[in-house]
């Protein structure tokens, strides 16, 4: 499968696709500057812990909707607050 394909059809397999795109990365000789690829390799490390310790837990996805909102900051923002809340509520403690 091409990327775009695997993109469209909403592939969740991040190994795949990032085996794709590093495939291509190496066929066509491409350059990608040192940050970004730090960036590529933290998300993929992330990608990994998470799901070892949780299968249900997708970085990839959680990335996708964050960049899905018209004002990511606001929405991260909001998502540290709700996970605030909810590590500090006495039932979670429990």
């Amino acid at each position: 499968k091409s990327f775009d394909n695997m993109m469209s059809s909403g592939v969740t397999d991040v190994s795949l696709c990032m085996n794709t795109v590093l495939d291509s990365v190496r066929k066509y000789h491409v350059n990608i500057q040192g940050n970004i690829l730090s960036v590529v390799v933290t998300t993929l490390v992330l990608e990994g812990w998470a799901t070892k310790l949780d299968p249900d837990v997708s970085i990839i996805t959680t990335i996708r909707q964050t960049l899905a909102f018209k004002d990511p900051i606001h929405w991260i923002k909001k998502s540290f607050e709700r996970t605030a809340d909810m590590l500090l509520s006495p039932t979670y403690r429990e």
